[in-house]
């Protein structure tokens, strides 16, 4: 005999979690790539792709949830899911990026600082050369951020514009075929 239970779709909040696991190996990969594009140039190519790809990765995964679930979710329910998996792949994400930021290479962030505030310096451009000044002067006043708020500002960054992202995916997935699945095959 069934319960009541076996056709309740599955939480958006597990689902979500799940899934950004799965995004946060993703992200970090595309994290590794763009760290080190700059000695070998398919990283670089890579890092653009993969960043280029990142709506249809959630697109996918959401849909994914959206299959498992018969399609019982709704537009509100798909946007926690796509939330979800957005905010947690970019925790375990922020995991690698402060370990490599602050034990691995916890001069990066300054060296990245530096080389931007040189290049500005060198442009024809005054503007641009002036803003160079600036970054220079920041950095010799000893202004650089630290791996901890670095790290958080993008966990925070990448939260909202997932949650603006999921939200616009949601009546997307929302439309698609749930593919048919009956309550009997939720897991």
């Amino acid at each position: 005999m069934m319960n009541d239970n076996e056709f309740a779709p599955l939480s958006p909040l597990r689902c979500g979690a799940r899934n950004g696991l799965r995004f946060g190996v993703y992200l970090t990969v595309f994290y590794a790539a763009s760290l080190f594009s700059r000695q070998a140039a398919v990283l670089n190519l890579l890092s653009l792709v993969m960043i280029v790809a990142v709506p249809f990765v959630v697109y996918f995964l959401m849909k994914a949830d959206y299959r498992a679930a018969a399609g019982r979710y709704s537009v509100g329910s798909l946007w926690l899911d796509g939330m979800t998996t957005v905010v947690c792949g970019s925790l375990v994400a922020g995991v690698f990026m402060l370990a490599y930021l602050r034990w691995i290479n916890p001069t990066h962030l300054s060296d990245e600082w530096t080389l931007m505030a040189s290049t500005f310096a060198e442009s024809p451009d005054a503007s641009v050369r002036a803003y160079g000044e600036q970054l220079q002067s920041a950095l010799d006043n000893g202004f650089t951020l630290s791996p901890g708020v670095f790290t958080m500002t993008l966990v925070w960054m990448a939260g909202f514009t997932g949650s603006l992202l999921a939200l616009a995916l949601a009546p997307l997935v929302k439309r698609s075929d749930p593919g048919g699945k009956s309550p009997a095959d939720i897991v």
